[in-house]
């Protein structure tokens, strides 16, 4: 161990070096590496400045400095995210949720304690359409009483994914594999489909190029998966009450169309997330 193997030089050393790189956010990355091979929280890293890493901490986070010079996101390299104030495990086979997608967890809770229909339930059901890591339907478990949320996805790694954050929350979901509404058996008052939506010939940053191609390319206008989802609500005897959806803002007036015809209106729109209603 050397006395340049101290907090306060890697710091320093290593925030230097990924800014060069052209990473974002250089010195927050540092600090979340640092949290993650040292074990202490983010005050009791610059509190002390001085403390020296022993060789595993400094090999593991050598490690972590390389993957995301090769454009590794951040949450990948260190196996998870915060999403509503909680950790969630995340890994190759999921797509890293973002920040702006708490909108629809904000919007969920809004409707469910509001709307009088859902008020006068003695449950609630809730739908997470293409859960993907399972982290939209598991925080709605978390955040709301009374409801019976379902997670599905086409994908058995991403699944995978999902009973893990379920049995780290200890939420007991009913998790299983769907191709949208296939082997979906029971009508829902609410459905959350964050479905993918970035049209083929968008570039998005070298980190996202890193997830499943399939969590985030839907055709070339990028829609192509949301016109099968509302195909087969359209033909449901028992609609859900609501629909909420993310997508672009470039995309809103055809998704509005098909939502037209399916019987749903336009009931929100903030940030990325769509709210429809049924008529």
């Amino acid at each position: 161990m050397k006395k340049n193997d101290n907090i306060s030089v890697i710091l320093k050393k290593y925030t230097s070096l990924l800014n060069k790189e052209g990473i974002k956010n250089p010195r927050l990355d540092v600090l979340i590496f640092l949290e993650n091979v040292t074990g202490f929280n983010r005050a009791k890293i610059l509190s002390n400045p001085s403390h020296i890493l022993n060789r595993y901490e400094i090999k593991l986070f050598k490690n972590m400095i390389n993957r995301r010079l090769k454009k590794y996101s951040v949450a990948e390299i260190v196996q998870h995210k915060e999403f509503y104030g909680r950790e969630f495990f995340v890994n190759k086979n999921v797509l890293i949720p973002r920040p702006e997608s708490e909108t629809i967890i904000d919007i969920l809770v809004d409707v469910c304690k509001n709307d009088p229909t859902l008020i006068r339930k003695s449950k609630t059901k809730i739908l997470d359409l293409g859960c993907g890591s399972g982290i939209l339907g598991i925080t709605a478990k978390l955040e709301l009483k009374n409801v019976y949320v379902e997670l599905v996805d086409i994908d058995k790694k991403a699944l995978k994914v999902a009973k893990i954050n379920d049995v780290l929350n200890t939420t007991n979901l009913y998790i299983h594999k769907s191709d949208l509404f296939s082997d979906v058996h029971i009508d829902f008052d609410i459905v959350m489909a964050n479905l993918p939506y970035v049209p083929n010939n968008h570039k998005p940053d070298d980190s996202v190029l890193r997830e499943p191609r399939s969590a985030i390319f839907a055709g070339n206008n990028g829609l192509k998966i949301y016109q099968r989802f509302f195909n087969e609500v359209s033909k449901f005897q028992n609609k859900p009450l609501y629909l909420i959806l993310e997508a672009l803002s470039f995309q809103l007036e055809k998704l509005n169309e098909y939502a037209n015809k399916c019987g749903y209106k336009n009931f929100k729109k903030s940030n990325l997330t769509i709210l429809y209603k049924l008529k």
